[in-house]
């Protein structure tokens, strides 16, 4: 009888784990074509327990988001933009309604609360009244046996001298907790600020002057802005905060100052310029084959 030899890719193939193992590290969007292979790779990527695999695998081989989600909630439709972070600077904004299945009523807003690892909270509020959120359906709950609370010192921005100074940004990225004020409402300049492993203090991460990014976008108003995202890379040089100016976003280098614009914004509510705010709140996104319904 002729032995008939299997190649590798039919070893892979006959094999069900060593074929997870291999899957659960690429990334979603590829996955999605994979799909299309077999019924044997189609059943596997439609696991659930497989997406939460991948999905706690891809955090693992790359914790920086693959883009932000840019919620303005005074707009009146519930849709929002998608800011790619690693755009090439010549797309025009994008929106995307990604809530389209919760079949929200047109007499409430929705309103992203917080991101987390890919899974996104939202809450819808009722247009009719002022933003409260015991008129919501959204519950929070902690538990208190397995948490413990400490006081951690003011990130040392606020000054008795300057009162106008204020936190802009409060958010952790690769593990690293930041937070970022403004000196001043009347002048784009702020500082990045960074916490001790052991919670004990702050440290100067970076002071974002204005006069490099002016001198790259002559063009630009920098009346008011929004510091939508602070991100720690793997190689510390290659750090960056974003940033919402001027109908556009923005990446600014924390360690060459170095800037790049990311992609255009659609056009927000108009705030006034010396509150020093553009209207904007960000939040991470992950690509994720993981669905969660609530």
């Amino acid at each position: 009888m002729q032995r008939v030899s299997l190649s590798s890719a039919e070893i892979i193939a006959g094999n069900q784990d060593l074929l997870t193992e291999i899957l659960i590290r690429v990334p979603a969007k590829p996955l999605l074509k994979f799909k299309c292979v077999s019924k044997q790779w189609l059943s596997l990527i439609s696991d659930p327990k497989f997406c939460i695999w991948n999905a706690s695998h891809q955090r693992i081989l790359n914790p920086t988001p693959d883009a932000l989600l840019l919620n303005n909630f005074y707009s009146s439709t519930p849709t929002f933009q998608f800011v790619p972070l690693e755009g090439d600077g010549a797309s025009s904004y994008s929106k995307v309604a990604v809530f389209d299945d919760l079949n929200v009523s047109p007499y409430f807003r929705l309103k992203i609360k917080n991101s987390c690892n890919g899974l996104i909270l939202c809450m819808s509020i009722f247009c009719g009244r002022g933003f409260d959120d015991a008129g919501s359906e959204l519950k929070v709950m902690n538990r208190p046996h397995c948490e413990s609370l400490k006081i951690m010192p003011m990130p040392p921005i606020f000054s008795t001298v300057n009162r106008f100074r204020e936190i802009m940004y409060f958010g952790e990225s690769r593990g690293h907790l930041h937070s970022a004020g403004i000196r001043s409402r009347f002048v784009f300049e702020f500082d990045v600020w960074e916490m001790a492993s052991d919670y004990s203090r702050w440290s100067l991460l970076h002071h974002v002057s204005p006069h490099r990014i002016k001198r790259a976008f002559p063009e630009q108003k920098f009346d008011a802005f929004s510091i939508l995202n602070v991100l720690q890379a793997e190689k510390e040089e290659k750090s960056k905060v974003v940033i919402s100016v001027d109908s556009r976003a923005m990446s600014l280098n924390l360690f060459d100052d170095t800037s790049k614009k990311l992609s255009d914004l659609a056009p927000g509510l108009e705030f006034p310029a010396e509150l020093g705010y553009e209207g904007h709140d960000a939040f991470q996104y992950f690509q994720s084959l993981v669905c969660v319904w609530g």
